[in-house]
């Protein structure tokens, strides 16, 4: 892929003077970016091998050429158990995968940050080995009570708390990480007598409070980021409870954009109210399928997030954790790629970066540049114009915990009338893109862009077939 350095094409003035997201950061589990299917696992999918490595080369160096200054990388050590002898999560093999990952982002200059289940995700042995670390038998996820999973660690535990710093000070020994993304409540919070007295806001306070004054008290330059699943910022005591660890964090990302259900109004005060960046994930997460093969799909997501990138610099959001997925896929390569642009530029308008994104990714220019960035555009709007109003934050192509192909879940609960709508116009694009692509010096990219939207028809005349229930 030739990087933006390398355009030939000069740009207008006014399109460089405009602003930039200070932490822009590209995050995912580990085999989301593969350039080969994972399955047969429990997801998330954690092996790692030389080709995953040469999978994270190439997003470095794109994410590097971009824009970005950040990835944020899960399941380096574990998917879902912990170790209670944490030294048996890693093999020489594991050791070496890692080390070249990190090095790598190094000399990049991209911040490595290390993706950490804070008090929950992560702990199932560690709990069974030591019970008393799980207490009550129920927790909260997701605004929900429901019966304890067996991976929420009790917080008002001493034992917990000294779990989640050996934790820690192993992966810093074992790697030398000096950046970490904290996510204390995704797979929920301890609800015993004792944490079940503070507000959900309170309690996301204590836990990245502690965890993050733990890291800066050994480390003092490291960078802390924290991703807030399940947690949100629309409370009475939101702001209050998150400004008491604010200042031991670099940002904070507001993932389902919770700030935006009070309205702008309340997330730029919201945000000039704090010492930290805050922001969220461009709106919503574009989730990669792990088990899918990288051409079954086209969707690019340059509209779908970067409208959202704008919104949020505008209202003074300085942070963005945007999914990364495999490169494989064209549809994703070209979105990282323009997206990453505008995280950088935010005042840019979108169908031009889209078009130095075709431009660099195809070695197209002139008006079959433009062309294709058009089409670009016109399959995403297709997509979201006729399919997707189920999907208005998160996008996913299968049910997330899928171990084998699935359904295609990005396809299903619309009407008939819709998906042939859909359908229709990707063959006008398949037609299209096979005009222009003959013109790409990447005949390669050329001929995947195709064949990814081929299989996208042909899977929804499937649907439309009734190879799924779809209704």
């Amino acid at each position: 892929t030739v990087g933006r350095a390398g355009l030939g094409s000069a740009c207008p003035n006014e399109v460089y003077a405009m602003g930039s997201i200070r932490y822009r950061v590209l995050t995912s589990w580990i085999r989301d970016i593969a350039s080969k299917p994972s399955m047969g696992r429990r997801w998330p999918m954690v092996d790692m091998d030389d080709g995953l490595v040469e999978d994270y080369r190439e997003l470095i160096d794109l994410a590097a050429e971009w824009g970005y200054n950040g990835l944020v990388a899960w399941g380096l050590f574990v998917g879902h158990n912990w170790p209670v002898e944490l030294d048996r999560c890693l093999n020489d093999s594991r050791s070496h995968c890692i080390d070249q990952i990190m090095s790598h982002a190094q000399k990049r200059g991209l911040d490595f940050y290390i993706g950490l289940g804070t008090y929950s995700w992560g702990f199932e042995d560690i709990i069974k080995a030591e019970p008393r670390l799980r207490q009550g038998e129920q927790i909260k996820a997701w605004g929900r009570l429901m019966p304890h999973n067996g991976d929420v660690m009790c917080f008002d535990q001493p034992g917990a708390r000294q779990w989640m710093h050996d934790i820690i000070d192993f992966i810093v020994e074992r790697t030398g990480a000096q950046a970490f993304q904290l996510q204390p409540f995704d797979k929920g919070r301890c609800m015993c007598p004792i944490c079940g007295q503070l507000s959900d806001a309170r309690c996301f306070s204590a836990l990245i409070g502690d965890t993050a004054r733990y890291i800066r008290s050994k480390w003092p330059k490291a960078k802390v980021g924290v991703s807030g699943w399940g947690m949100r910022y629309d409370s009475d005591d939101a702001l209050t409870a998150v400004g008491e660890f604010a200042d031991s964090v670099d940002y904070i990302c507001d993932v389902t954009n919770s700030c935006l259900d009070m309205g702008r109004d309340y997330r730029r005060s919201f945000i000039s109210a704090l010492p930290c960046a805050f922001g969220d994930s461009a709106g919503g997460s574009v989730t990669p399928p792990q088990t899918w093969e990288r051409l079954r799909w086209y969707l690019p997501h340059i509209r779908f997030n970067g409208d959202s990138i704008r919104a949020t610099a505008d209202d003074g959001g300085a942070a963005i954790e945007l999914f990364a997925g495999p490169l494989a896929n064209p549809g994703t390569r070209i979105s990282l790629m323009a997206l990453g642009y505008v995280l950088e530029h935010t005042d840019t308008e979108l169908s031009y970066t889209a078009r130095l994104a075709v431009e660099a990714a195809y070695g197209l220019r002139g008006g079959e540049a433009q062309r294709m960035a058009d089409l670009v555009l016109r399959a995403e709007a297709s997509y979201f114009d006729n399919c997707a109003p189920m999907h208005s934050s998160d996008v996913l192509f299968e049910p997330l915990e899928s171990v084998y192909p699935n359904r295609p879940l990005y396809l299903l609960g619309r009407g008939r009338d819709a998906l042939e709508r859909y359908c229709a116009q990707l063959d006008d694009l398949i037609s299209e893109a096979g005009a222009i692509c003959v013109h790409a010096v990447n005949q390669a990219l050329a001929r995947d862009t195709i064949a990814a939207l081929q299989n996208a028809a042909m899977e929804v005349r499937q649907v439309l077939a009734g190879a799924w229930d779809w209704q």
